[in-house]
């Protein structure tokens, strides 16, 4: 059978919609909905899976680095603020991002603003952000707002934008 399986940096995977693995199957390797991805046998849950997983991350690392080198994005010693909101989307980039400071030299620093939109979610997401830059080795600098105070006639969104590239502008700083 042929199905989806979302794969996570960390090495752990999950079917989507829940299915449950047979022995061998055919995997189509998804890394957080990115146009990136690789068909390959494998042959059990096991090593095999965690050997793929692995390669496919340093593909994507591989990827990354030549983009960044090709493109000139990126140059050494420079610091990067990283805006880490505890998503998917934002967590991969920090991986990413971690595993190529040594060889790109540079400083990487993480930015998370709580919204405090979500209550007792955001302040988990604050928490997630901080602990997983701790582990990583990375300077974590976080900031609680109330939004919905603060917006002054502005939408939600734009007000939400407006105080997170301040906040962005003064962890650069």
């Amino acid at each position: 059978p042929y199905m989806v399986v979302e794969v996570f940096f960390d090495g752990s995977w999950r079917c989507v919609g829940g299915c449950r693995p047979p022995l061998e199957y055919i995997l189509h390797l998804n890394i957080y909905k990115s146009n990136i991805s690789v068909d390959a046998i494998v042959h059990s849950s096991g090593p095999y899976t965690l050997a793929l997983v692995k390669a496919f991350k340093e593909k994507i690392i591989e990827r990354v680095r030549d983009m960044i080198i090709r493109n000139r994005l990126i140059d050494p010693g420079d610091r990067i603020v990283v805006a880490v909101s505890g998503g998917p989307d934002s967590v991969c980039l920090l991986d990413i991002l971690s595993k190529l400071r040594e060889d790109l030299h540079i400083e990487l620093i993480v930015a998370h603003l709580n919204h405090g939109l979500r209550g007792k979610d955001s302040d988990q997401d604050e928490r997630f952000v901080k602990n997983l830059s701790r582990k990583m080795g990375i300077v974590c600098h976080t900031k609680k707002i109330e939004l919905y105070r603060i917006r002054n006639k502005r939408s939600i969104e734009e007000a939400a934008r407006d105080e997170r590239y301040t906040f962005l502008f003064d962890v650069l700083r």
